[in-house]
């Protein structure tokens, strides 16, 4: 008799699941912040994914467009990295251009953390900028000294005669 009843149970597993979650759940992606800089015109996104109900971050996407197209190039990054040894967001001829860091970060409320750039790749000197990301209600954010910014442009250090040796400041939006 007890094998009948979880054989009926099994049986009505879908309905059931009607009854209490008539919808459903999906991970959600959240553009955090858009990246641009004034060497070429690629555009970056940096993506939050949470779990279905929104309650914690799941992953993070880079994804690159190319001005005025819609191609786009996804990368997976890693969220353990994150905390471990950093995301790193581009790499240019073995150089880690941009690499973010977070080391009190939590899945389920965000944290502070470390965008760190290259400032002079000839003498190897690198720059930190402070960023938090935040829940905000049921999305997610980035702030920069208590201001929500969705957009960061990179601007280059260029050093004569080398040009283009790190990136001098960036500008949020």
């Amino acid at each position: 008799m007890k094998s009948q009843i979880i054989k009926w149970g099994l049986h009505l597993r879908p309905y059931l699941g009607l009854l209490f979650f008539p919808f459903t759940l999906h991970a959600l992606e959240h553009p955090l912040l858009e990246i641009t800089n004034d060497e070429n015109k690629l555009i970056v996104e940096f993506v939050v994914v949470t779990d279905e109900a929104n309650d914690f971050i799941t992953n993070f996407f880079k994804n690159t467009y190319k001005d005025g197209t819609d191609h786009k190039k996804r990368e997976d990054l890693n969220l353990e990295e994150l905390v471990s040894s950093g995301l790193i967001l581009e790499k240019r001829e073995g150089y880690e251009v941009i690499k973010i860091l977070g080391q009190n970060f939590a899945e389920h409320n965000g944290g502070h953390i470390t965008l760190d750039t290259l400032y002079n790749g000839a003498t190897g000197s690198r720059k930190s900028y402070e960023l938090e990301v935040n829940r905000a209600g049921k999305s997610w954010e980035i702030t920069r000294e208590g201001s929500a910014i969705e957009h960061l442009h990179l601007v280059s250090r260029k050093v004569f005669p080398l040009g283009t040796v790190g990136i001098e400041d960036i500008i949020t939006r």
